[in-house]
């Protein structure tokens, strides 16, 4: 069983995402969403010695309302919210700003950048890429 959480404040991309992730064949996925940035940060910080509640791969949407995918991602590096365990991260965004992904580059982890709409062969490659990382 592999965890992967999305982090997104627009219900028929998530919608669609899930529906995706339901196609993805061999390995049995839990999904779990949070519309934005906050409302993820204070479940992490809640389960933050809880690695059974850590997600293996986390997809973060930029643009969302109380908390965006920038200001989550700074708070789980300086927090160490997944202390040492690897949680794979990819942006995912609409945007196509030259900013936004050289920014993903430069992060501690650096972290991929998809763009939406994300197709089943670019969420599948992140997915096996998890998948091989972790067996």
């Amino acid at each position: 069983m592999m965890k992967v959480m999305l982090v997104d404040d627009d219900p028929i991309f998530t919608f669609l995402f899930q529906k995706l992730l339901e196609q993805y064949p061999d390995v049995d996925l839990e999904f779990e969403n949070f519309p934005d940035g906050y409302n993820a940060v204070e479940f992490f910080r809640e389960n933050k010695n809880n690695k059974i509640s850590y997600p293996e791969v986390l997809f973060i949407d930029i643009n969302m309302p109380l908390m965006n995918g920038w200001e989550l991602i700074k708070a789980i590096n300086e927090e160490n919210l997944f202390g040492n365990e690897k949680v794979k991260m990819y942006i995912i965004s609409s945007s196509i700003s030259k900013a936004d992904f050289n920014n993903s580059k430069q992060q501690i982890n650096s972290i991929e950048y998809l763009t939406k709409p994300i197709s089943h062969q670019q969420l599948f490659s992140a997915l096996n890429k998890t998948i091989h990382r972790i067996s």
